[in-house]
Formats: C-alpha cells, structure tokens, sequence
C-alpha cells in the first residue's frame, strides 16, 4: 500500500485499520472495484471506498501524492525516485497475493526475436522443485 508523505494513516499496520479510506486503482482489471473488493473480503472486512479509476502511472502518483487516497501497487513502485519522493509505503501484517503471470500467444504465430528473448528469461527464473533424493 502506498500514499503520500504525511498521510494520517501512514502508521497503520493492518489492513483493518485502512477500512475507512478512500482508494485509487490501476483499472488493470475489467471491472477496477474487483481489485481491491476480494482482498477485503478475505479479510472479513466490507468493500474498499473506490474514489480514482486510473489509467495512467502518471495520474495515479500524481493523485496519490496530493490527496489522501491509498493504493495498492507493486513493491518495485517504491524503488522508482519519482515515488519515494512524495509517497510512502504503507507496511501491513497481510500478505498480499500477487497476481499470476501467464503467456497468451497465437497458435502457428512464431514470437518476436524480443520477445522470445523475454520469455527465455521468464521461464529461467521460475522456480524449479527440488528433486527428491533417495
């Protein structure tokens, strides 16, 4: 979770007592109150106060870091220095499932060269089972 430098709720540590914020969301799914909704839910609280639809990293850090919305973003977010400098992470006690990574690609279509290079990458840092000794 993040918002902005001096949030009153910086201090939170639990997703309880972020109910009654207000959010901000990426729209990356089709329905942008979905994204939030299920992690509430799993947690026995009522739905997120959806405030911003955001299509755009742009908007989204600019809104962020002048109002009181939070957000839920991925952690390589608070690397960037454009976010640190006016955002903060929220750290909570949840854990947060991140979403799963697929490959859609058309049958008899072959990859680009770049992006068989990026999924040549993909799939070596997979984690691999370790083989059972015996």
């Amino acid at each position: 979770m993040i918002g902005r430098r001096g949030h009153p709720l910086a201090r939170a540590r639990s997703l309880k007592q972020l109910v009654d914020a207000e959010w901000a969301t990426t729209s990356v799914t089709f329905k942008a109150e979905e994204e939030l909704r299920e992690l509430f839910e799993r947690n026995g609280l009522p739905p997120p106060r959806l405030a911003l639809r955001s299509q755009s990293a742009v908007t989204l850090i600019v809104a962020m870091s002048n109002t009181d919305l939070l957000t839920m973003v991925p952690v390589q977010w608070t690397k960037f220095d454009a976010v640190n400098q006016s955002l903060i992470s929220i750290s909570l006690r949840e854990i947060f499932p991140a979403p799963s990574i697929v490959l859609v690609r058309r049958a008899g279509l072959p990859l680009t060269p770049a992006a068989e290079f990026l999924l040549d990458l993909l799939r070596r840092s997979v984690p691999r089972p370790k083989a059972r000794q015996k």
